[in-house]
């Protein structure tokens, strides 16, 4: 928005109609000192005129990320404004590198499950072996955790996730695969670029020994 381009928005306005390139680099070249072309001009105008048409229904309590795509205009929308600003930061950071975006860009880690299962477990391990993925996933790893959106699981959040199954019970050989599983999974979600990093890598697996 033009807050973040040092320009200041009246508190009362409600419709970016007025708005036009001319004015925003009229305002933007003295307080930045610097040149603004008008492409980017033309984009800020755009940006307040649709951060106004978001606010007309006076909603304050959520958070929406626009973005375009080809002839798209997509959309998402968030309970939490800390969440919002790190999905347009990776929107925009995905734009700048030519990548694809789509809604679904930052899915819970139950929904990519079945991605992860069509892409890696079915073409990939034997059927022995998928049984033992299915149980580990469905008892451990998507109770606990389905709900966190990729992006969400940090190391914070799996040490976490670590100890509680530890403290619940669940026998540290258990813990150790069911560790190596999701490892899995976040491996295939790098792979398809919808998170940078695997989290899991970083935390400590429990003993092999009974």
């Amino acid at each position: 928005m033009l807050e973040d381009d040092g320009i200041n928005v009246p508190s009362d306005v409600r419709s970016g109609a007025e708005l036009t390139p001319w004015a925003v680099q009229f305002r933007y070249e003295p307080v930045r000192d610097a040149a603004l072309d008008r492409d980017r001009a033309i984009e800020i105008v755009r940006q307040v005129r649709d951060w106004c048409d978001s606010m007309r229904d006076g909603n304050l309590s959520t958070y929406e990320v626009r973005w375009r795509q080809g002839d798209r205009r997509l959309g998402r929308t968030f309970d939490c404004r800390s969440d919002a600003v790190a999905f347009d930061l990776e929107v925009r950071r995905r734009q700048q590198l030519g990548g694809l975006l789509s809604p679904d860009l930052d899915v819970t880690l139950r929904e990519f499950a079945d991605e992860w299962w069509q892409l890696h477990v079915v073409p990939d391990l034997a059927a022995h072996t998928q049984s033992g993925y299915a149980g580990l996933r469905d008892r451990h790893i998507l109770p606990h955790l389905g709900r966190y959106r990729l992006r969400e699981l940090t190391p914070r959040v799996l040490n976490r996730y670590r100890a509680e199954l530890l403290t619940g019970g669940v026998g540290q050989p258990t813990v150790r695969k069911a560790l190596a599983v999701l490892q899995s999974m976040i491996t295939v979600a790098v792979q398809e670029e919808r998170i940078d990093s695997n989290p899991v890598a970083k935390i400590r697996k429990p003993s092999q020994a009974p």
